[in-house]
């Protein structure tokens, strides 16, 4: 809290949380897990030389009842709340064992797959989403409690039991899938999984959510067994305000529908099976497409590297919504043993595109080509995001120029000649790329901007001093100095003057400008 949230009795509310704590706080159920690259011996011997780290034995405490609502008065619902649309089919299934959360993490992966013909591709398509997850929400009380959660933009209510529909059509098929594609996508959820920060491995470990070799029909026949529980946001309601769990808030009850939507014929697409890639118009002709570099591999490995022209980046809006219609050829890419991404170097973003083989080189490149934009044109960037983040994003934008239709400098690394000729120009149809990739030598002068302050919020500040020279003498003062402001810096503003609690002074480098970077919210 802050000075005026908890303005009052502080005394007073001291005492209700020490109140709180003595009467609530229970340690018995608490436990300790230790992920480390030692032997279990020598962890017991560490562990036995700490004589506080012990926890006295309690009796356990019957658990309370878990609050499941009655799905035959609360089929489907829809709740007031301005803003982007928030659509969630909720279900709770017994899992007295864990056997059914062990599952989970392999859900997972089958459920956030976006390559072409997936559901989550198909639910893009419709206009039904724009992001999605599979969320665990508890596991108290030996069941398992979890919500399909869809975001959109504003729109009109769907039909109550649309998504339903889709959701069991979709778990129909993962009970008939063959050993070999659940493999796949268990080696897929392995991957990803590694990709994870030590902290978030951990993490899931201690919650049940590793990777785990238990299969995923049972948890799908018992999703299947129930019609999940649905809930809608929408801008406006003519029902009245009602309270709800002590919250003020506006709920109607919908009818279930029969529209299920547009079905696809063939059911959705599980890999490695791979869906028709998309009609090309490209002639294959024998000339090198101009503004391709060309890059030379001895393995069958197929690489493509992209960035916007020397001078120019992409805003973080830009980035956020190329990102998020490229989804189908990350996943598309991963599903052929290579890796996808847009990456951000020093305020620049860049394209990568691996491929194990280069038989798959071209379907990845006409999926690519097929779902580029024609234009990056955006509002804004997410102002929920936290404030320093954000003007650590823009700042980028304001060293060099940005365009709703920005150009691309590019190279392809690959062993075949004729490969490369195919690939360079299946992409030049929707990416014209007018110069070999160079690296870029950028220089920018001093910048000026004010953001206005937040009405309702925290205010931020970003100062860059760009270096006068950038030789290697120079950058290594450079680092040195910043060192040297870092903790004056911060005494100053944080522990004398109390201003704000995000406070760093740092050697940092914007597209190719070296400098020194003060930042402070």
């Amino acid at each position: 809290g802050n000075h005026r949230t908890l303005s009052g009795d502080l005394p007073a509310l001291l005492q209700a949380l020490s109140d709180f704590f003595r009467q609530h706080y229970r340690a018995d159920k608490l436990t300790l897990t230790i992920r480390a690259p030692l032997t279990l011996p020598e962890l017991q011997q560490i562990l036995q030389s700490l004589p506080d780290l012990t926890m006295p034995s309690q009796p356990s405490l019957p658990a309370a009842d878990f609050p499941v609502a009655s799905r035959s008065l609360y089929p489907a619902q829809l709740l007031q709340l301005p803003g982007d649309v928030h659509h969630c089919l909720e279900m709770v299934v017994a899992d007295p064992g864990e056997e059914l959360l062990a599952a989970v993490p392999l859900l997972q992966a089958l459920f956030e797959d976006a390559a072409p013909g997936s559901l989550r591709h198909y639910w893009v398509e419709e206009g039904l989403c724009r992001e999605m997850t599979l969320e665990v929400i508890s596991t108290a009380t030996g069941t398992l409690w979890l919500m399909v959660h869809l975001i959109r933009p504003a729109s009109t209510p769907l039909p109550a039991g649309r998504l339903t529909a889709a959701w069991q059509f979709w778990l129909r098929q993962l009970t008939e899938l063959s050993s070999e594609r659940v493999a796949h996508y268990q080696q897929l959820a392995q991957r990803q999984f590694c990709l994870l920060s030590p902290m978030e491995q951990i993490r899931r470990i201690v919650s049940g959510q590793a990777v785990s070799d238990k299969p995923v029909y049972p948890l799908a026949l018992a999703l299947l067994a129930q019609s999940p529980n649905e809930l809608q946001t929408c801008d406006r309601l003519n029902s009245a305000l009602h309270s709800a769990c002590g919250f003020p808030c506006v709920t109607e009850t919908q009818t279930l529908s029969g529209d299920c939507g547009v079905l696809p014929d063939n059911g959705f697409v599980f890999y490695p099976q791979m869906l028709a890639p998309p009609e090309t118009a490209t002639g294959h002709s024998a000339a090198i497409p101009q503004g391709w570099r060309h890059l030379r591999a001895t393995g069958a490995q197929v690489e493509i590297v992209m960035r916007p022209v020397q001078g120019t980046v992409l805003s973080a809006a830009q980035a956020a919504r190329l990102e998020q219609i490229l989804q189908p050829v990350f996943s598309l890419a991963r599903h052929c043993g290579g890796e996808a991404a847009i990456t951000s170097v020093h305020g620049v973003n860049w394209l990568t595109v691996s491929v194990a083989k280069a038989t798959d080189a071209e379907t990845v490149c006409l999926w690519l080509a097929k779902l580029w934009p024609t234009d990056l044109a955006v509002e804004s960037s997410d102002p929920q995001q936290i404030l320093i983040r954000r003007l650590l994003a823009e700042f980028p934008s304001m060293l060099a120029s940005t365009a709703e239709c920005p150009d691309w400098s590019g190279a392809i690394r690959c062993s075949d000649l004729a490969l490369f000729s195919r690939l360079s120009e299946i992409l030049q149809q929707r990416l014209p790329v007018p110069a070999p990739m160079l690296i870029p030598s950028d220089t920018a002068g001093p910048v000026h901007s004010l953001h206005q302050p937040e009405s309702h919020g925290d205010n931020g500040l970003l100062f860059f001093m760009p270096l006068p020279g950038e030789t290697e003498g120079d950058i290594v003062a450079a680092k040195a100095l910043a060192a040297l402001y870092q903790p004056a810096f911060y005494h100053w503003l944080r522990e004398e003057l109390s201003v704000g609690y995000v406070v760093s002074c740092h050697y940092q480098q914007f597209i190719n400008t070296p400098g020194i970077l003060c930042v402070l919210q």
